[in-house]
């Protein structure tokens, strides 16, 4: 197995040299006698060349992923560094205050303008799930009839039009009750 880019060029000058070997082989056997050993000999190179071919693509493979996961990485990386700004913004987009907010994630208003002032570095993964719902929510309800519908929204939304996260969870698939 190729571990690094130095073996990755010896192997590949490998390859180069078992060909020339094999190609000058054909050409010099004329003897029929020393043509059977030479086609063994031969068979022998082009199974190690093979080797070495797939030992060479298995390695540029993995290179080649490594460089895709790198830039998933990275955008990743700055997708969540967004998230404080595309909460705020949508809270804004959706026409609510702080205390709107507050009241639909059952918070405080000081609880949501410290978030927002730390840009949501003290919050939990699941706070940040539950604020991040709601707003979506908020947003679909106000804008968008066919995402409601598309995310079976009337069965998220309660009988006071507020997003609760934890209703859904009482939901399957379809959106029908498990009950």
């Amino acid at each position: 197995m190729i571990l690094n880019e130095l073996e990755y060029a010896r192997a590949n000058a490998r390859i180069a040299m078992l060909k020339s070997r094999c190609d000058l082989m054909r050409r010099r056997v004329a003897d029929p006698y020393k043509a059977a050993a030479a086609e063994i000999e031969i068979d022998r190179l082009e199974i190690r060349i093979a080797e070495l071919t797939n030992q060479v693509r298995a390695y540029y493979r993995v290179v080649d992923r490594s460089a895709v996961v790198q830039n998933m990485s990275a955008s990743f990386t700055q997708a969540l560094i967004d998230i404080p700004t595309r909460l705020i913004e949508r809270r804004i987009r959706v026409g609510w205050s702080q205390y709107d907010l507050a009241k639909a994630c059952g918070q405080t208003r000081q609880v949501i303008s410290g978030y927002e002032r730390s840009r949501y570095a003290s919050v939990s993964l699941k706070r940040l799930i539950a604020i991040d719902f709601v707003l979506r929510t908020e947003e679909i309800r106000r804008f968008g009839a066919r995402g409601k519908e598309k995310l079976g929204m009337d069965a998220i939304l309660g009988s006071d039009g507020i997003a609760c996260p934890f209703r859904a969870a009482d939901q399957d698939f379809e959106g029908k009750d498990e009950r």
